[in-house]
This record gives structure tokens, C-alpha cells and sequence, in this order.
């Protein structure tokens, strides 16, 4: 999957105002499923649910909500 010219753009405002000074950057991404119940529930439905136990059903009836970020590490002055 190849970010369009919107998310890069988001990207390197980010990264270029809140860690200008940064030694490392990571992006971060976590899928979360809201099992939410019901005939209104826009978008629910059967999805992956990677947050079972290991003796439950990986799947769940519910929304996926995708969250990304920007992670980022910087020196602290008199720390080599």
C-alpha cells in the first residue's frame, strides 16, 4: 500500500514541527475492534480480531477503528 500525496504531506508537517530534532522516528499503527452490536452500527461487520486469547476465535462482529501515528526519540543535552 502506497500512502497517497495527502498522508505524506501530513507526514512531514508532523515530523517537521513536533520532532524537528529527533534522532529516530518510527511510525506507529494499531487496529482496534469496538465490538459494538446492532442494526445502526454503521460499518460492523465479521473482522479480525488480533486481541483474543489464544484458545478464542480470532474474528469478532463489530467496527474496526485503524489509529497511526509518528513515534520519535531525541537526545537529551549531556546524554551521549
Amino acid at each position: 500500500m502506497v500512502p497517497g500525496p495527502g498522508g505524506v504531506q501530513v507526514f512531514r508537517i508532523i515530523v517537521d514541527t513536533l520532532l524537528s530534532g529527533a534522532t529516530e522516528i518510527e511510525p506507529v499503527l494499531d487496529d482496534t475492534l469496538n465490538n459494538h452490536v446492532g442494526k445502526k452500527i454503521f460499518g460492523a461487520g465479521i473482522q479480525h480480531d488480533g486481541d483474543t486469547p489464544k484458545t478464542g476465535r480470532p474474528i469478532g462482529y463489530g467496527v474496526c477503528f485503524v489509529i497511526t501515528g509518528v513515534a520519535g526519540c531525541r537526545r537529551s543535552p549531556g546524554i551521549s
